[in-house]
């Protein structure tokens, strides 16, 4: 707990894959009550709920402190949810998707498709959190609960993801008051003719590039953490975030994860047109 915001970080499962998830509640500061206590009040008194949906690589983790000031500046009356992607995350056990699938569906972290699937669902776990497991969106004779309204926050191809599931999903549409995107997606307007040739070349060729980041990553569990740390501080100044980056680039298998879902929103995004008429 920071000043008046409760922060939750937890694992739930969702279209099949643990995935890390944050909960921003505003709590009273002089409240007696237990933090989970103050945080359900909290719930139950919410009008505007602040979602997030990163940019690849989709870790909430670099956001939760973000998300925790902007609650707490906003006061009682607003929270924030923010997820993770499926098979992306500083623990090693979540991004084994090759060796752990059992039966569940490679697609869900592999795929544009699937990480919106995986959206959708986290969003379900939301309204339900709010709503209570007993109760329904809408009863007979009663109209549909207006609260929580969404104001969704995302970068880069979260923002390609938020745009999906308010059209894919019109009840969530219904209740979303607005969307900010923190950064546009580079491959629509790459800064350069270098930049557009180096998506083109990472679209023409996923495969290579797949090995080359597992074997680069692969080479960086040799190094000591205290180089990888000095290395970090030249782009992030937070001790925090250096670690998580850390933990993320020793790790092989997110590394395919993320080259997997990367590769594919630079080849296909461009082409993907989501704009339902009555005309069909």
């Amino acid at each position: 707990m920071t000043g008046s915001v409760c922060v939750r970080e937890e694992i739930v499962t969702l279209a099949g894959w643990p995935t890390d998830v944050v909960r921003v509640d505003h709590c009273s500061s002089s409240s007696s009550s237990s933090s989970s206590s103050s945080a359900s009040s909290s719930i139950r008194t919410a009008h505007t709920l602040l979602v997030f949906v990163p940019g690849n690589p989709g870790c909430i983790g670099w956001y939760i402190k973000n998300l925790a000031e902007l609650v707490e500046r906003l006061g009682p009356g607003f929270a924030a949810r923010g997820v993770s992607y499926a098979g992306h995350s500083a623990n090693a056990s979540l991004t084994q998707v090759e060796t752990k699938c059992g039966e569940r569906d490679v697609s869900i972290p592999w795929t544009l498709d699937g990480q919106i699937q995986h959206k959708c669902e986290f969003l379900d776990y939301v309204l339900t959190e709010f709503r209570g497991p007993n109760n329904h969106e809408k009863m007979p004779g009663k109209p549909v609960q207006d609260k929580p309204r969404f104001l969704f926050l995302s970068h880069s191809i979260g923002s390609h993801m938020v745009e999906r599931v308010c059209v894919l999903r019109p009840d969530i549409l219904q209740r979303t008051h607005g969307v900010l995107h923190l950064m546009p997606f580079t491959r629509m307007d790459p800064a350069s003719r270098w930049d557009k040739a180096k998506l083109d070349f990472a679209a023409a060729h996923p495969a290579a590039l797949i090995g080359i980041g597992k074997c680069g990553m692969q080479c960086l569990r040799w190094l000591p953490m205290s180089m990888l740390d000095h290395i970090a501080k030249g782009a992030m100044d937070d001790a925090k975030d250096r670690d998580l980056a850390i933990r993320l680039l020793r790790q092989p298998t997110y590394a395919r994860n993320f080259f997997e879902l990367g590769t594919e929103e630079i080849r296909d995004v461009p082409e993907i047109v989501d704009v339902r008429t009555n005309l069909e």
